[in-house]
């Protein structure tokens, strides 16, 4: 703009003590009447022409104009996603016409579903099917199911998640040898080093010092309950004591384990 500004600087000097005072708009008297750099809006190329459907529709109100205010461009349409025609006058491949009156045309994109285009809306209006949907008279195209196969698409180690067209395959809980879905209580089998548990796979090594840790609660609770009795025979007073101490201990210790 500096650069503009310094090479020209006579044409704006004569802008501001000539025209100005007239309502010449620089914009328009310098860079579309005297350096010939621009055009009007919706004009292009190096005569600036209008662009097609000038002035009320441009490109049929869903496109814009190639060059559009510049001296460059061809004029032709580019139209907006879901148009299509030499004025972005028709709908576009996998579009269909949602409403048209005088003043308004929309395109409407087609169902997921639907291949070589549609009619209208939903998956009953399909021209044909997309791989992953089967044809149905009463409903139009439904979505395959692939997980029911009798042989299923996934690995070994992998369960099947059907979704819209397609599938998905998910690796298996490493605690399973195969599996029907996510989690250690899906296992068909469980793997080595993992031992089924209420219908869970849990790592066996885990569990094996749950199991001793557990064993170890229980003697402690134990011996304390002998200690207490033995201090009884010599002082019931202060065994009472003792053994309401050992009854919250052991209450609140249980409360504590569930709760984590």
């Amino acid at each position: 703009c500096h650069d503009l500004a310094s090479e020209h600087e006579h044409l704006l000097e004569d802008w501001w003590n000539e025209h100005r005072n007239a309502g010449q708009d620089l914009y328009n008297w310098l860079c579309i009447e005297q350096l010939k750099s621009c055009c009007a809006e919706n004009h292009f190329g190096a005569q600036c022409q209008p662009c097609p459907g000038y002035p009320e529709s441009i490109c049929s109100g869903h496109g814009k104009c190639k060059g559009a205010g510049t001296r460059k461009g061809n004029g032709d349409c580019s139209c907006d996603v879901g148009y299509a025609g030499k004025l972005c006058e028709s709908c576009a491949k996998d579009y269909y016409e949602a409403y048209k009156d005088d003043n308004k045309h929309l395109c409407s994109a087609c169902h997921k579903s639907c291949l070589g285009g549609c009619s209208g809306a939903g998956a009953k209006n399909c021209v044909t099917c997309k791989a992953g949907w089967e044809a149905d008279e009463e409903k139009g195209c439904l979505d395959i199911n692939e997980c029911l196969f009798d042989t299923t698409p996934c690995k070994k180690n992998e369960f099947c998640v059907n979704t819209e067209g397609s599938y998905s395959c998910i690796a298996c809980d490493k605690s399973c040898d195969g599996c029907f879905g996510d989690g250690p209580d899906m296992c068909e089998t469980c793997s080595e080093g993992y031992v089924l548990r209420d219908k869970v796979c849990l790592d066996g090594s885990t569990l094996g010092r749950t199991d001793n840790m557990n064993k170890t609660r229980y003697f402690t609770y134990f011996g304390l309950c002998l200690a207490t009795c033995i201090i009884f025979q010599k002082n019931p007073l202060i065994a009472g004591l003792i053994g309401v101490a050992v009854a919250a201990y052991i209450s609140t210790s249980e409360y504590l384990l569930s709760s984590s």
